[in-house]
């Protein structure tokens, strides 16, 4: 059934006269009240959009919000995309109703898909507040810009206004970031001269760690020397040739080395008499104890008094004159008045520091020279 032409007619007339509105508007709203309830009743949904607005403000009939948000949902039923924004618009400002921004959200996002310009511009008033929503100057512009466009008459002022936060917030921005790079930059400035100054110091701090251990460690060895060169060392009652002994002399020859020779000693093959002395360098000592002994027998004369051999023909020695081409290797180390040694990786012997035997160190001068 259709709205009675004649009450739309008067209603029209009634609103275009502000005398007769105050006169007559009650009567008005009465019949307007009554022909949208027929409406409804047989289901036309802006019928029951409106019976709601007039409930809601107490129009031809008495206020009730309650019925009023009754006529909305009735509305909703059928698809009125004002009613969502009427009952989005009630729950969002909180008039006669308890505010409920999730409600007032569910209802003008539903409008809005209805696109819906008063769903937009309420959208858009959330996201500009942060009502309910995160607070986005952008989405509220956009939203209010759509609401602009479907006609509502507020919704360009207030895309104007949020253009001009926007562009604020944009320049107060690149201030910021400005400062942000200026403030990054001087860190990083200050951050790379102090990783220059820590490495520098940590140089400083290391050749420093490292001349103390040398101190110390040269000290060390220094006592393992003077321990080996104070030393008479012995294997059983036998003086060594290759450490000091009664019969071998031996002088420093670098930081961590001695230079030795024994005394001529002499040797009876059977066939031969051959004198010979023993030439050794100790190296590689460390502040442990640990050294490297290295030597040769360099023979000096052959003496063959039995000149026969078996066979009958004369003896020929083999032996040359000279340094001999095999070189023993002792690995050693030092600890009170012994030194254990390994020659050659094959055999272990412990050698004994007999001081009382009386040392002959000056008996071998010449043999350095």
């Amino acid at each position: 059934m259709r709205l009675n032409l004649k009450i739309a007619i008067i209603f029209t007339l009634a609103f275009s006269n502000a005398n007769y509105l105050a006169a007559s508007e009650d009567w008005v709203y009465d019949l307007r009240y009554k022909e949208f309830l027929v409406e409804a009743n047989n289901g036309n949904a802006i019928a029951m959009y409106e019976l709601g607005v007039m409930t809601e403000h107490g129009r031809g009939t008495e206020k009730n919000i309650d019925k009023a948000i009754v006529w909305y949902k009735k509305a909703i039923e059928h698809d009125n995309s004002s009613a969502y924004v009427r009952l989005g618009k009630l729950y969002l400002e909180g008039v006669s109703v308890n505010k409920n921004y999730n409600k007032a959200f569910q209802y003008l996002q539903s409008a809005k898909n209805n696109k819906s310009y008063g769903a937009y511009y309420y959208l858009a008033l959330m996201h500009e507040k942060g009502f309910g929503v995160p607070k986005n100057l952008s989405l509220a512009k956009s939203n209010y810009d759509k609401a602009a466009k479907w006609g509502h008459y507020g919704a360009q002022e207030k895309s104007k206004k949020i253009a001009v936060l926007l562009n604020n917030e944009k320049l107060k921005q690149q201030k910021n970031n400005i400062k942000k790079k200026q403030l990054d930059l001087s860190q990083y400035e200050e951050s790379v001269a102090a990783e220059v100054r820590r490495k520098n110091q940590t140089k400083v701090n290391t050749k420093k760690l490292a001349a103390k251990k040398s101190k110390v460690s040269l000290a060390a060895i220094n006592n393992v020397k003077k321990n080996l060169l104070k030393g008479m060392w012995f294997n059983g009652d036998k003086a060594l040739g290759f450490l000091p002994s009664p019969k071998t002399y031996c002088i420093s020859k670098n930081k961590q080395g001695l230079r030795c020779v024994s005394k001529e000693m002499l040797r009876d093959t059977g066939r031969e008499k051959v004198s010979y002395l023993i030439e050794s360098t100790i190296s590689d000592i460390s502040q442990s104890g640990d050294f490297t002994i290295i030597y040769k027998n360099k023979v000096t004369k052959v003496d063959v008094y039995n000149s026969v051999s078996a066979s009958g023909n004369d003896y020929v020695s083999r032996i040359k004159v000279g340094p001999q081409m095999k070189q023993h290797v002792l690995k050693c180390n030092v600890t009170g008045k012994n030194v254990s040694c390994n020659k050659n990786g094959m055999v272990n012997y412990v050698f004994a520091n007999l001081t009382k035997k009386k040392s002959t160190k000056h008996v071998f001068v010449q043999a350095f020279e």
